[in-house]
Parts: structure tokens; sequence; C-alpha cells
């Protein structure tokens, strides 16, 4: 161990020295900082941004480029990183403050340091996280299933909504949709319109769902790029035929989260990584995250063999029940809530994310059928029996 408690093999000025000019640009790093950036929103000029474990200071500056009015700081544990990080700033005229330091030494820090950030940054922290808990942290990293992404289909929205005809198709039923598609002057009209609204990169990143595959892994043949080099036509003319095939059926699926499962394995299988991130409730336009518990049980759990059907059962109830402070829920014992999934797990399947209009008003939303669960229990009362309500609501209000 080193003087700071960090491992002798874990020498971030080493790595700094010598990786340093290799990392600058990687496209993993510009797509996280896209991320971070859309989620810091509008900052206000008071603001103080601060990125923890800055390294060479990549981001630190992307913040203060994109952020002039606000008060940019970088800290990390290399000197080697913070000396390049101040190189950078000169030589780019960007103002930004860097100052190496051991945040887990609490005497490293001066009084001035100490609460002063508005906005924190701290990402690519995995390899932390061990050594915040053993001084006495709690860090519990959330990650996903698999990816999150962005589901276009003639159903709700395409890709192409912003051309004047595509916009237009957007008014009418699913039914009146595929009769437009098959008339051969408006086909026409609307590959034409199409061409040119997205990018080679969106369409060679962007998946096809359908019944015969919900194929979550990502894998490029599978890219509607693919496909429409398959068939020698356009992405656009290839969304048209795949949609007429399938009655409108077909989805596309814009994974900007976790799109790589080698990598939602390694982060699933750290014991510190607890399930989360899904959101089951929120655009529900755009997402179809609620099938993520059902993804888990039959790629992770049954077909992957990377965890026990106890420890996937485990990792989705009391491992995330225990963190929100639900201490009650999540595990089976006399006396205690009865909240149980009887399933078959050899029959446990996903259905093809469709969209439906049963919400209020008659507004619509994204739901994913599943197949294998035979019954659920909640609060020792069956709700659901082969995947169909029986009309017992049973459930209340948690808090933590």
């Amino acid at each position: 161990m080193t003087a700071t408690g960090q491992p002798e093999n874990d020498d971030w000025n080493h790595h700094w020295g010598m990786f340093g000019d290799a990392v600058s640009g990687n496209p993993a790093t510009v797509y996280r900082c896209r991320l971070i950036l859309k989620a810091l929103g509008q900052v206000t000029s008071d603001a103080v941004i601060l990125e923890i474990g800055c390294g060479q200071g990549e981001f630190t500056l992307i913040l203060a480029e994109t952020f002039p009015q606000a008060d940019v700081r970088g800290i990390d544990i290399s000197a080697e990183g913070i000396e390049r990080a101040l190189r950078s700033a000169r030589s780019r005229s960007l103002s930004a403050d860097f100052a190496q330091r051991d945040l887990l030494q609490e005497e490293n820090l001066g009084d001035h340091e100490r609460g002063v950030a508005t906005l924190a940054v701290c990402s690519e922290v995995l390899e932390h996280v061990d050594q915040g808990n053993a001084h006495g942290a709690n860090v519990r990293p959330q990650t996903t299933a698999r990816g999150i992404g962005i589901l276009f289909g003639l159903s709700h929205r395409t890709p192409f909504d912003s051309a004047a005809s595509w916009k237009r198709l957007g008014k009418l039923s699913l039914l009146e949709k595929l009769a437009v598609l098959r008339d051969p002057t408006s086909r026409k009209q609307l590959i034409e319109d199409g061409v040119g609204l997205q990018g080679d990169a969106f369409f060679g990143s962007t998946y096809v769902l359908d019944d015969d595959s919900l194929d979550y892994a990502h894998d490029h043949e599978n890219s509607i790029a693919a496909v429409a080099a398959r068939r020698g036509v356009s992405p656009v003319e290839a969304f048209i035929e795949l949609s007429l095939e399938t009655d409108g059926r077909v989805l596309l699926n814009y994974p900007f989260l976790n799109q790589r499962l080698d990598a939602v394995e390694e982060m699933l299988s750290d014991p510190n990584v607890v399930m989360g991130l899904a959101d089951a409730g929120a655009h529900v336009g755009q997402i179809m995250d609620a099938s993520q518990p059902t993804y888990m049980l039959v790629n992770w759990v049954r077909d992957q063999g990377v965890f026990s059907i106890e420890e996937g059962v485990r990792r989705l109830t009391s491992d995330t029940a225990e963190l929100f402070g639900i201490t009650d829920r999540g595990v089976l014992r006399p006396g205690g809530f009865a909240d149980v999934n009887v399933i078959d797990l050899d029959a446990l399947a996903l259905k093809l994310p469709e969209y439906v209009y049963d919400f209020p008003g008659g507004a619509g939303r994204y739901v994913q059928g599943s197949s294998g669960y035979r019954a659920t229990l909640v609060n020792g009362r069956v709700s659901l029996e082969n995947g169909r309500h029986t009309g017992d609501l049973a459930g209340t209000m948690l808090r933590s």
C-alpha cells in the first residue's frame, strides 16, 4: 500500500504518464461526456462544478468550455494527471482550477475545500468502490440488466417524423398507416422525405426488434443499417418493408446506455452494484424498461448462468429493498409479507413491446408482456395468474 492507502499496483501517475495521450478523445469517453452534459442541463452563473477523479482534466475542460459562467474545478489523486490538466487548460486558454487531492485522506482538504461544490461529477468509479467502502462508506453503484434504449415504430414515433409526409402519417391509425405504406406513390414520397434525416451512425447503432428476435445484445448484424444493406435498400426503405411484413409490429431500438452486454455483466458481477435505473414508469412513449427483471432472470440466470436463481432473485428483491430502507420486503419468512412470484423458469420469455392506448383520456404507452409467470401474489393474495390480472388489488404504498 502507498502512504495514502492506495494499492501500489494502482499507480495513476504511471497510468497517465503511459496512456494519457492514447485515451484522449476515446469514443466511450466522448459519449459519456455527452450523457453527463445532458443530465446537468442548465447551469447557473453561481454554480460550482467539481469533477472528482478528473484524471488529466479532459471532461473538466469540456465543462469549463460548455459552462463558462460557472466555477469549474477538478481534483484527482494523480499528480501527473493534474499536471497534464493544467497544461491542457493553459494551451486552450480555458478557466478551470485543478488540485491533486486524496479524498479518502480528509486531513488533506483545506477548510475552503469542504462543501463548496453545488454540482459534483464522478464517473469511472467502480474500481474505487471497495476502497471507499473499506473506509466506512456505503457506496452502491446502480446499473441495469441490459441496455436502455429509445423505441421507434409505426404504431407511435418513427425516426423520420420531422419530415412533413411522415408527420402526416403519425395522425393516422395503424391500419391507415399500413395502407399508406402499400400505396406506391405515397411510399415513394415517404422514402424520398426520409432519406438523409438520420446519419449512418444512428442507423448503425439502432437495432431491429420483432416477434422472432428480441435483440438486446445489440448485434451489428441486426442493426437497421445491416438489414438495409442485405436487402440492397436504404434504412428508411428497410423500415417500411419490415413494417409491412410484420403488420406494423416491428420496432427499432436505439440504446443510449449500457450498449455492451459484456460491460453489463462486469458491473452486475460486482457485489457492490445494485439493480436500478430502469424508467419503468417514465418516458412511457419512448422507453420500455419494465421488462428488466425478466431479462435478468432469462439472460443472466437461465441462459448465461452468470447467477444462480437464488442470487438472481436476491438481486431483484431483498438487495434493492435493503438499500432503500424497505426492510420488511424482499424476503420470504414466517410472519412476513407474502409477495411471491411463481415462475416456470424454462418457459420464461419476453414478448415484443407494443404501443397501447390504455391511459386516462386515451393516452398511449409502451407495454411489454412475458410468459412463464404462473402466479403473482401481493400481500398473500393472487393478483395475476398466468399473466392475467385477477382483479384483486392488494398492493399498498411502501415508504422507506
